[in-house]
């Protein structure tokens, strides 16, 4: 068997005689939220929606093996707004997912985003115990100002270019080992985060998502930008530690 290593450290690509498929390495350690879901349970619930995504075929102690998307397009060839219009279908897909998991510990998206920061909280006690509270000053009420009203559903959490794939006609969402039962705001704050949309391209894209799923979108945006802050805090926070 061929191992053929890529720009992460935790993904290789195996070619034997019959088949190619994936090899990740399962990671350890503090998140952004606890992972309350295993890739099987992910694969379960993904299992009966309408998105694409690389099958699970084997899963063990230290890695997973899956399935092998090979790319026919580049997806830079495509445009935000056709990313867009791609990333809106499938969120209001896995909106419609019902998770049955009894180690998800918060009910609704004000303790979704309390659990968050108390993660960062402990990656903070491990690496700068002396700075913690002035770390955190910042992020105590944040929680509290999130709508509640707004149901909890199921989540990717890390959508971006480098985890979407064409194949043929199909376009394909990979990388599901953070996917969770969580806020809406999380999913959409990472994402623009990470995509870089410009105000006008936020617009389209709530106005896109509003078409397929009964939201108030004044209180979701405000949530986007709670997640936007929090997000950016955190990253700023760890790159301090790093220094």
């Amino acid at each position: 068997m061929e191992k053929i290593k890529t720009n992460s450290y935790f993904v290789t690509i195996c070619k034997s005689k019959n088949k190619t498929f994936i090899q990740r390495r399962k990671r350890k350690g503090l998140h952004a939220y606890p992972r309350t879901l295993t890739l099987k349970e992910i694969n379960k619930c993904l299992k009966n929606s309408k998105i694409k995504y690389p099958k699970l075929l084997k899963n063990g102690f230290k890695f997973v093996h899956e399935e092998y998307i090979e790319s026919t397009r580049d997806i830079k060839t495509l445009s935000n707004i056709e990313i867009i219009d791609n990333v809106t279908n499938i969120i209001s897909n896995l909106n419609k997912i019902d998770v049955d998991n009894k180690k998800i510990v918060w009910k609704n998206n004000s303790e979704f985003l309390k659990f968050s920061i108390q993660n960062l909280k402990e990656v903070l006690i491990h690496k700068n115990p002396i700075k913690l509270n002035e770390y955190l000053l910042e992020l105590d009420n944040m929680y509290k100002e999130l709508d509640d009203e707004r149901k909890l559903c199921f989540i990717h959490g890390d959508i971006h270019t480098k985890n979407m794939i064409i194949s043929k006609d199909d376009f394909y969402l990979i990388d599901w080992e953070l996917a969770t039962y969580g806020d809406l705001a999380y999913e959409l704050a990472m994402h623009f985060i990470l995509m870089e949309y410009t105000g006008q391209e936020k617009d389209i894209f709530f106005s896109k998502l509003v078409k397929n799923i009964d939201l108030d979108v004044k209180k979701l945006m405000n949530d986007v930008e709670i997640y936007i802050n929090f997000e950016l805090y955190r990253r700023k926070v760890l790159k301090e530690l790093k220094k």
